[in-house]
């Protein structure tokens, strides 16, 4: 697992990804948190590809069809890098979260740095 759960968390160089959009707060327990290193190697080029909005710098929504772009993007880097299984089941376990969640939420939130 490359996502750190909420009680190791340590200091607040983590970027978190919320199950709803977002709501005026911040280190929520049910969040998805990652390290800067795990999220530069995983997300962040596909974020940036796929999300005209996207700045590392800011809160935003991504709604369900903003995520179908980067769920395509996330998928097309899957074919073109070479990840260990831990981070494809890390990209993997990352869509399955975001389309569950968008089943009953307008959107997920991103919350950078």
């Amino acid at each position: 697992m490359l996502r750190t759960p909420y009680p190791d968390l340590e200091g607040t160089c983590y970027i978190e990804f919320q199950a709803h959009p977002y709501q005026q707060k911040c280190w929520l327990r049910p969040s998805l948190f990652y390290t800067l290193d795990v999220y530069d190697e995983l997300f962040s080029k596909a974020l940036s590809t796929s999300l005209p909005k996207y700045d590392f710098y800011s809160f935003i929504d991504i709604s369900s069809a903003e995520f179908q772009a980067l769920r395509t993007e996330l998928l097309s880097v899957v074919d073109k890098v070479q990840w260990s299984p831990t981070q494809l089941n890390e990209v993997m376990f990352f869509i399955d979260w975001a389309e569950a969640a968008l089943k009953d939420q307008p959107a997920i939130a991103f919350l950078g740095m």
